[in-house]
């Protein structure tokens, strides 16, 4: 597995050090780039981390000392986690599929229709405020639908890198997932769907892209993250929604004239 993943020992440790409270987390020397990618990609990826607020680096003889900047009680944190794991109980048992793909559709559906974009400066970076105060920023959607699929075994991580914002057309800090299912990786960016929902209706423009459709509005390291090359696992191309002529929409729009909304990819 190419990148930061599960198995980087760093990573692990880190993970480990954060979920134990220690103050101090002790690593052999290496690159510090790439030891601080592993902190970010923890900060991203453990439940833990939400009494985080980032870390700092001592050298000392050889070891880097990793100093965690923990924000809350261990007792706050660990009550937090528990009203987090409560919520994933009753989200699961509403959008668990036979279907492991309609299930991670069903999770970003109920995202979007529940909870609200906004920023508190807090929580809403977090899993705590969309799964248990109904809102959230970029990090806090991503981060709860990582909890969620978590919950259920489905391999998922939380992508750091920047976005260009539909609204002003400029770059700006952004997060969203990649999921595996059926050993193929996607990306899923729960954010942008939510700003592109058709009144009560969930779009799927930014759910199953590969690397290739991701990058055209998204900039993040591939060097940390495994590969999506798969089109076939893109929304619109798996329900066959997927217009590429005239005559595919007149087949489409007669199939299905009888229902009452049609989401469909131009």
């Amino acid at each position: 597995m190419k990148g930061i993943f599960i198995e980087d020992p760093d990573y692990v440790k880190i993970c480990e050090g954060i979920d134990k409270r220690k103050k101090s987390i002790k690593l052999l020397t290496r690159d510090i780039a790439c030891l601080k990618k592993s902190c970010i990609f923890a900060l991203n990826n453990s439940p833990k981390a939400i009494g985080v607020r980032g870390f700092e680096f001592m050298l000392m003889a050889g070891v880097v000392c990793i100093l965690p900047n923990y924000s809350l009680e261990s007792k706050k944190t660990d009550e937090l986690i528990k009203n987090c794991v409560e919520r994933r109980h009753k989200i699961i048992e509403k959008c668990k599929k036979n279907d492991t793909y309609e299930t991670a559709v069903a999770v970003h559906d109920m995202l979007i229709r529940n909870i609200e974009y906004k920023d508190d400066g807090d929580f809403s970076h977090s899993m705590v405020a969309p799964l248990t105060m109904k809102y959230a920023t970029c990090d806090g959607f991503s981060k709860a639908y990582k909890f969620i699929m978590d919950g259920m075994g489905i391999p998922c991580l939380v992508v750091s890198g920047e976005a260009q914002d539909p609204a002003t057309m400029k770059l700006e800090r952004h997060a969203w997932n990649m999921i595996q299912i059926d050993g193929k990786w996607c990306h899923v960016d729960v954010t942008f769907d939510k700003g592109v929902k058709s009144y009560e209706y969930p779009r799927y423009d930014y759910f199953g892209l590969s690397d290739e459709a991701v990058l055209l509005d998204h900039i993040y390291d591939k060097t940390s993250y495994p590969n999506a090359i798969e089109k076939a696992m893109e929304y619109y191309r798996r329900h066959d929604n997927f217009i590429i002529n005239k005559c595919k929409l007149v087949s489409y729009l007669k199939k299905n004239i009888d229902k009452h909304v049609i989401v469909v990819k131009v």
